[in-house]
């Protein structure tokens, strides 16, 4: 809908009165409308007006141009850059602290119901399951949600539940944003039950330690050892979301994933190792163009920071002549070359990184052996 008077875009929420009526979710309703209303944070969608007619009622919301963060996930998978991954689940944390801070639950949080704005922020939207606490900090518990979503103690019926349920939640969409599907799957919802009931999913990817270890942190099937049970402060701490700021979380600016993946498509945490596996040292036969033959003194596949969001995988080549070089991983042509004697530092930095200082351009990359890498180009350095 488009106000006339300021030429606004807005979103409308249509409910069916008697659809209401007929499935007992009038109160349900009128609640969402009040539990939007108490809430003002850029990361929730906002409501500007509630009004209803004979047959319906009317919510007019904040309207968002871009499409569900669930929509991302089915076309792009994996090729969802790591640190925009981190970014955006430091994004999910901050309003899942509004919403405790109000003393509300969502229960159901899920890529359906994340929305991505114009500059590229999440805001959550879609309070129809969501609830105030009591001041015991629990309710009593109903089965609401999106199963593959669910935490186990929703499922079991248990009598009182809590934020925590959010925080399950929120390890399943880190676990699919990183790993590209869902961590409890199964051929039917009778084994999904099973499955989230006992903890069972698949962590054994190649994927960062401590996303492992917040996803596993995340998704325990007792809802008071969660991290972030007690105080999302603990959350926020975790080794998953260094260097992020959470206080200027959306006053930052985020580039635009679609565009960045169809610019550069190997901008993703790839499955094959990038670790010792893909390190050698070599004497390349085919490379004898000058006098001297030109050798490979050590290569590997590698991570280059592109931006604070977007990581490319490289191929890394050191040769005597003393050059560095970088082929792209899907074309194998040549993307980059460093001139060693015109190096000025080259150091291991946190995360599995190293950083090459030159006297023009810095560069930082990161694989799992980056004392490795930094060894031998000290070597190259001096010769």
């Amino acid at each position: 809908m488009r106000e006339k008077t300021d030429k606004k875009l807005y979103a409308v929420k249509k409910v069916s009165k008697s659809l209401l009526k007929r499935e007992g979710k009038i109160e349900q309703a009128i609640r969402e409308r009040e539990l939007l209303s108490s809430l003002n944070h850029k990361g929730i969608v906002k409501l500007y007006k509630a009004f209803h007619d004979p047959s319906y009622l009317y919510l007019v919301m904040e309207y968002c141009s871009k499409e569900a963060l669930s929509k991302l996930l089915e076309r792009h998978g994996r090729t969802f850059p790591y640190s925009l991954v981190k970014y955006y689940a430091a994004e999910l944390v901050e309003i899942l602290n509004v919403l405790r801070q109000s003393n509300i639950i969502h229960r159901d949080i899920k890529p359906e119901n994340i929305l991505i704005t114009q500059d590229n922020h999440l805001k959550l939207v879609d309070f129809n399951c969501a609830k105030k606490l009591s001041s015991r900090k629990t309710m009593r518990n109903t089965f609401v949600g999106t199963l593959s979503y669910v935490a186990p103690e929703v499922i079991k019926n248990s009598r009182t539940i809590g934020p925590e349920v959010d925080l399950w939640s929120l390890g399943v969409i880190i676990y699919q944003m990183v790993i590209g599907k869902l961590p409890f799957t199964a051929v039917s919802q009778e084994e999904i039950y099973e499955n989230i009931l006992q903890g069972n999913f698949n962590i054994d990817y190649d994927i960062p330690s401590e996303a492992k270890s917040i996803i596993t942190s995340l998704l325990l099937i007792d809802p008071e050892n969660r991290l972030g049970s007690n105080s999302l402060s603990e959350l926020k701490a975790h080794d998953f979301f260094q260097g992020i700021e959470f206080e200027t979380l959306w006053d930052r600016q985020v580039p635009d994933v679609i565009q960045e993946i169809r610019k550069d498509e190997e901008s993703h945490i790839i499955e094959n190792d990038i670790s010792n596996k893909g390190l050698y040292i070599v004497n390349d036969e085919e490379n004898k163009d000058s006098n001297e033959e030109m050798k490979i003194i050590i290569e590997g596949n590698i991570q280059m920071k592109k931006n604070i969001f977007m990581n490319q995988n490289r191929k890394l080549v050191v040769t005597n002549e003393p050059r560095i070089k970088l082929f792209s991983l899907k074309t194998k042509e040549e993307r980059g070359d460093i001139d060693v004697k015109s190096i000025r530092e080259v150091k291991s930095v946190k995360n599995n990184g190293f950083i090459i200082e030159t006297n023009k351009k810095s560069y930082e990359f990161f694989v799992d052996n980056p004392d490795t890498w930094v060894s031998v180009i000290r070597k190259a350095i001096d010769k």
